[in-house]
């Protein structure tokens, strides 16, 4: 019986990060910051509790930084 061994490379983000939103969900209008390590595609979705997508707000490649 012969095995070959398989060389697998994983690559770890740095880090992510969402903050909080600001100033609340339950005012009108909200801001949500994150902050990427690299450029990287990225889906921002906002789910209700029976997990149903609602809306989708970004879905898109973006530069790493804090947006």
């Amino acid at each position: 019986v012969y095995s070959d061994i398989l060389e697998v490379e994983i690559v770890l983000y740095e880090k992510f990060e969402l903050f909080q939103n600001f100033p609340n969900p339950f005012n009108p209008v909200t801001m949500i910051s994150y902050q990427l390590p690299k450029s990287n595609e990225v889906e921002l979705a906002i789910y209700n509790l029976l997990g149903q997508k609602v809306v989708t707000l970004v879905s898109e490649k973006q530069n790493g930084s804090k947006m």
